[in-house]
């Protein structure tokens, strides 16, 4: 299974989620209340030492994502606007899309798909109807499902979807911030499923 924990802010949520097979920063998304600074993830990127760190960006800005490309993350991963710069990458990119407009693009390292918002970013916690889950194929890249994946139904959405795995933000957080205890408790519940590289 994999798991990755979006919206990381600070040092204890980057060393809680590090046992995570991913590790997102939002960047170039101003309107995201989760949105850091290229300093920012310069200095938090030093704390993951075992999970992959991946940009999560919305921009509909060119110049941004050449900039956010140089920054060397592992993988950069694309919401609304932001997919159509994909062939500019050198960084490995990922897609997020919804159930109702899927993208099966086959060089992504991984496919997000998300609840359905009109602004283009994720993080929302909105739960959607997992049982609309696309069919999908053995050689097609990973799927995570995100928007409303908790701690009390990620059994479900796996079950349901049968997914390659989860991306979890906005429940692992308490007042709007990361929590720790939260993301380890998220963590040790899915060891079960067996981790995914």
């Amino acid at each position: 299974m994999i798991v990755k924990i979006c919206g990381l802010q600070t040092p204890e949520a980057i060393l809680a989620a590090d046992a995570a097979n991913y590790t997102g920063f939002v960047m170039g998304s101003p309107r995201s209340s989760r949105n850091i600074s290229e300093g920012d993830f310069n200095k938090l990127r030093k704390l993951v030492h075992h999970s992959k760190t991946v940009i999560v960006t919305a921009t509909a800005e060119r110049e941004t994502l050449i900039q956010i490309d140089s920054l060397n993350a592992d993988v950069i991963q694309l919401h609304g606007e932001s997919r159509k710069y994909k062939h500019l990458l050198s960084t490995p990119y990922a897609i997020a899309c919804t159930n109702n407009s899927f993208i099966n693009d086959q060089s992504a390292e991984y496919i997000v798909l998300d609840s359905v918002r009109n602004d283009g970013y994720g993080g929302s916690g909105i739960v959607w109807n997992w049982k609309d889950f696309p069919e999908i194929q053995e050689s097609d890249p990973p799927i995570l499902v995100a928007g409303g994946v908790s701690l009390d139904n990620v059994d479900e959405v796996m079950a349901v979807t049968q997914a390659s795995g989860v991306d979890l933000s906005s429940s692992l957080e308490i007042g709007g911030v990361k929590s720790p205890i939260l993301i380890k408790k998220l963590l040790q519940k899915v060891e079960k499923y067996g981790k995914q590289k």
